[in-house]
C-alpha cells in the first residue's frame, strides 16, 4: 500500500547510438539525430475516495519471532 496521500513520479528515458550504417550500401538512409532522443514525464498520483484502513501486523511479527527463538533453542538443543 503506498502512501495515503498524493505523491509525484518523475523519470527520464532515452535510447543508446546505433553503430554507423554501411557506407557501401547507397540505399540505406541515415539520419544522425535518429537516437539522439530523450523523453523525460512526471506523474501526479492523487488517490480518492476515502482512506483504506492499515492493517497491524504487529501480533503476527511477534508470533513469528516466538517462532524463531523456539527453533533456535531447538538447534541448540540438538547441536549438544
Amino acid at each position: 500500500m503506498n502512501s495515503n496521500g498524493a505523491y509525484l513520479d518523475m523519470g527520464a528515458a532515452g535510447t543508446a547510438a546505433s553503430p554507423l550504417p554501411d557506407e557501401t550500401d547507397t540505399l540505406r538512409f541515415y539520419n544522425s539525430e535518429r537516437d539522439q532522443r530523450g523523453i523525460v514525464y512526471v506523474r501526479v498520483t492523487i488517490p480518492l475516495g476515502d482512506r483504506p484502513d492499515r492493517i497491524d501486523c504487529t501480533r503476527l511479527y511477534e508470533m513469528e519471532l516466538a517462532r524463531l527463538r523456539e527453533e533456535i533453542e531447538l538447534l541448540r538443543m540438538a547441536a549438544e
